[in-house]
Parts: structure tokens; sequence; C-alpha cells
């Protein structure tokens, strides 16, 4: 796992890149009674026609990305089970505060997946490599426990902390292949045309051992949760050696570092908190409000139609990195709200 250095000035860098080239903007939703405002139009007059979702625009990309992109979905098509070990960086601008995690995480083909974090040990007198303006180390603190799994059959969010999930049902025509809206689509393997769609991409680096993307969101549920994210893809395999997630506003870097992965492995490792990863036992632990609240709402990305246009997703999917600290800005739509009769 390599080492980050440098000042929390890197994550400033990133605060003017908030609005993504090609991001989709943010869809109006209609007041109770399906009209802006509430209010009834005039009698006689004309209604304004129902606005229209601009068509995604697709980024043009040059030959040598294409073909990484189709190597990339052909070497993890061939991918029946995946599991590894992962370690956790947060680097919190706000605060001055690194929070270290590690854990592991599994794949199962094609929607069940595992991803928990337990708090990194930190030794005494060990200090953080990032440092603030004034040139004081960043405070090193454990980061909470925590975990989401894909059933296949609906998603949960584990807050080990509290003693919690939540839980998010996928409707069922949406099911055998959704793991691609997790938390980390990276770490699972991504078709050329979903990734075209969902991002705007450039390539960094190609070099013998490693490839190096950065993506910017098209999609405003990825958007609520990161504006930038630079994913280093080992060229043997295809498979991301690291994650780094830049928050809105530049406020805060995330970095997931993989190891020790083990591709279509006949035993999936025993679960940091039971012995299946894809069954939790949650015997303990309370259901919190299904209908996900502020506190707790999950991020829903938009996708895209057949027709091309963006509606929103009706698997949420909930942040992988959500504790005791402020929460990234939350997308329209999050919440449950009446649906708006058509007229």
């Amino acid at each position: 796992v390599r080492q980050v250095q440098g000042t929390d000035e890197d994550l400033a860098d990133e605060s003017d890149e908030a609005a993504a080239p090609g991001r989709l903007p943010a869809r109006a939703v209609p007041a109770r009674g399906g009209k802006p405002g509430g209010a009834e139009p005039a009698a006689g007059a004309s209604r304004l026609p129902r606005p229209e979702a601009e068509p995604l625009r697709i980024q043009k990309l040059s030959p040598e990305l294409e073909q990484i992109l189709r190597n990339w979905e052909q070497q993890t098509a061939k991918i029946t089970k995946l599991q590894g070990d992962t370690r956790y960086r947060e680097y919190d601008k706000t605060f001055s505060v690194e929070y270290r995690g590690e854990g592991r995480f599994a794949f199962e083909a094609p929607d069940r997946g595992n991803y928990e974090l337990r708090p990194a040990k930190i030794a005494k007198g060990e200090t953080s490599s990032v440092k603030t303006d004034d040139k004081q180390p960043y405070e090193l603190k454990p980061k909470d426990a925590e975990r989401w799994i894909c059933t296949g059959d609906e998603i949960l969010r584990i807050d080990e902390t509290h003693k919690t999930y939540e839980v998010v049902p996928i409707p069922e025509e949406r099911r055998g292949d959704r793991i691609i809206e997790a938390p980390l689509p990276f770490l699972f393997g991504m078709k050329a045309e979903q990734a075209k769609q969902r991002y705007q991409i450039e390539l960094v680096k190609d070099a013998d051992q490693e490839i190096v993307l950065k993506l910017r969101p098209n999609w405003s549920g990825d958007a609520a949760n990161w504006s930038q994210a630079t994913v280093v893809i080992q060229k043997t395999n295809y498979l991301p050696r690291e994650v780094r997630l830049i928050a809105p506003g530049g406020t805060s870097m995330r970095i997931h570092s993989f190891e020790n992965i083990k591709v279509n492995s006949d035993n999936l490792f025993r679960s940091l908190f039971g012995d299946d990863p894809f069954k939790p036992k949650l015997k303990n632990y309370k259901v919190v409000n299904n209908d996900r609240g502020p506190e707790g709402a999950p991020v829903t990305a938009d996708r895209p139609d057949t027709s091309g246009k963006v509606r929103p997703s009706s698997a949420e999917t909930p942040s992988p990195t959500k504790g005791v600290r402020p929460s990234a800005p939350k997308s329209a739509g999050e919440s449950k709200r009446p649906t708006p009769a058509r007229n």
C-alpha cells in the first residue's frame, strides 16, 4: 500500500472541480399537486409543457482509452468470485483528521458483495503523513467499524457503532447485475458502455505495470458522494489496486487500497462479523427507518433509460463511509416524497 504524502492543499485543488464536465443538472421535483409551488393555473390559462430530461452527453474517447475500457470489461467478466484485504484512509480537511480502517471484501457473481471495515490500530507516537497549511500533521483516529452487503435481493448498510442497519430492497426487475451500483463499482469491474455513460474519463498513465484513470461523475447520485475519482488498475489482471475519492467541495479524500486479492477461489473468506459474508448475523441489531429519513438517507445514482434520458434509480445505494462526521451533501430525491399526481 503506497503512502500518501502532501498537505491539505491537495484537497483544495479539487474544490473547483465539483461541477464536472458533462454532469447532468438536477431534475426539478414538482410541489404537491404536480405544479411548481403548488399553485393552480388561472382559469383558461394554457399549461406549460413538462420539461424533458436532458440527454446523456457521452464523451468521445481516444482509441487507446477505448481499448483499455474494453480490456477492463473482458478481464473482469471472467471473475465469478473475488476476495481480498482492504486498507482505508480518510483525510478530513475541515477538522485536520486522518481516519484509518482495515478490513476485507468479497464478491460473488452476479450481484452479491460484502465490504466491511474495522478500526485500525494506531501505534503510540505514530503521526500522519498529511500536514495542515502550518505544517502540523493531521490527528490520527481509528475509523468506526461498518459494512455494507448486497445479497442480490437487497442492500444492507450496517452501522457497527450503533448496532443498527438499513435495508434497501432491490426491485425484482433490477436484480442480477446491479452490483455496478454498489458504493465502490470500480472494485467489481465495469462494462465499457456503462463507464462512458456514468463518468467523464481521463487516461492519466498507461505503464507496463499499471493504468491510472481519473473519473468525474455524470450521475447526480455519484456526484453527491464524490467529485473526482482516481483509479489505479493493475495491468496484469485489470483489478484495482487503489481508489481515491475526492468529496464534493474538496473537503476530504477517501482512499481504498486493495491487496492479497484472490480470484475465483472456492473458499470465500470467513466474514469479520459472521460465517457467510453475504448472510450477516443481525440478531442483536435494530432496523432503522426503512424510509431512510434525513439522517440516514442513502444516495441514489441516476441511471439512463432505454431512450437515453436519465431517471432515478429505484434501488438506492448506501454510502460506505458514513460515520459520525458531517455527511456529504445529499442529492435531490433521496428521501421519500409523495408521488405527484399526473395531469
